[in-house]
């Protein structure tokens, strides 16, 4: 997502404990690991030293939460020296994981908490806005001990012995940060992901959701304008927060063949539906949609119009989540009808 972030989104918490990696004293296989995905994180790396994984919840992961804020500040052995670092991944990112407002906020409620934001001249909120909200600022982190931010840090970047709190984007083996992971352990560092922040669920709460939503069907709407010469739209990054892109996608060329099926009505779905709603675009049944009925207009289309049943007999869905096999796919028509497609 390319906006700012926004003071009641989840991806503004300060307090997210995921897993954490430490060398063992010798290479070899983890030892009483359990087998779900966060603990498998040991294997990452072939021939790489083992690490240990630890999980911490958060019961309510908002940033206007005490609970939040204390589950790293009360943490045991969690420094208390935090930098909220600049966003260096190429190309750039303006995000942050701290607004002004929630860094008042923490350090309102968290009164010997030393918070210091790091200077940046991309970010979305300007260090004027850190300033003025009683933050200090630095232009640089080496004074701190548990370093926040969004994205990975380039390996170049990386301060020996520091914690980071950030994506890594390493738990899946993703070959491309295969050399990040290894100058973390070559460092010093003690690495916690936002990736595996769960709830008290055990669900995740860092992941693609309403923002992701938003973002990508205003896209995907700007790419349409561009393609059938509608007014010019801003990128989304350009955007300084949400009422400026609502305010732009409302000048969308919205035409009578402009006809969008979305698949997927979970939290991105949402945030698309916000969007499509301020753009003026009308929803339809599935049934309506496939009669091509003029647009502009969009519909959901649900697991019941993706799949259908070999022998004909009427869609269960949770016979069908449990064992798929002996269904067939729909969807054709429905992406045959459509001129954008949301997914």
């Amino acid at each position: 997502m390319a906006l700012r972030h926004w003071d009641n989104e989840p991806h503004l918490t300060l307090g997210l404990l995921t897993h954490t990696t430490k060398p063992l004293s010798k290479p070899g296989r983890p030892q009483g690991v359990p087998k779900n995905r966060a603990q498998r994180y040991a294997a990452l790396i072939r021939r790489s030293p083992c690490r240990k994984v630890q999980r911490v919840k958060v019961a309510d992961p908002r940033p206007d939460d005490p609970s939040t804020f204390a589950a790293i500040f009360s943490t045991k052995g969690m420094e208390r020296r935090i930098g909220i670092i600049r966003e260096r991944k190429v190309p750039v990112d303006r995000r942050v994981a701290m607004t002004p407002k929630a860094a008042r906020r923490a350090k309102a409620n968290y009164p010997d908490l030393d918070l210091v934001v790091e200077r940046s001249p991309i970010r979305a909120f300007t260090d004027a806005e850190y300033e003025a909200a009683g933050v200090t600022l630095a232009a640089g982190m080496g004074d701190r001990d548990l370093l926040i931010g969004v994205k990975e840090v380039p390996v170049e970047d990386l301060l020996p012995g520091k914690t980071y709190l950030i994506f890594s984007h390493t738990i899946k083996k993703q070959p491309h940060n295969r050399k990040l992971l290894q100058a973390v352990l070559k460092k010093g560092i003690t690495l916690l992901d936002h990736e595996l922040l769960t709830d008290a669920k055990g669900e995740r709460v860092l992941a693609f959701g309403h923002w992701a939503g938003v973002v990508g069907t205003y896209n995907a709407l700007r790419g349409w304008n561009m393609l059938h010469g509608g007014p010019s739209l801003k990128p989304s990054e350009e955007c300084h927060d949400l009422a400026e892109l609502k305010s732009e996608v409302k000048k969308l060329h919205a035409a009578a063949d402009l006809r969008i099926a979305i698949t997927g009505a979970g939290r991105v779905g949402q945030g698309a539906l916000e969007i499509l709603e301020v753009a003026g675009i009308h929803q339809v049944s599935t049934a309506d949609f496939l009669r091509s009925v003029p647009g502009p207009v969009f519909t959901v289309v649900s697991t019941s119009d993706l799949y259908a049943r070999n022998d004909g007999a009427p869609f269960d869905k949770k016979a069908f989540y449990a064992d798929p096999i002996g269904h067939h796919g729909t969807f054709l028509p429905s992406a045959r009808t459509a001129s954008v497609y949301l997914a």
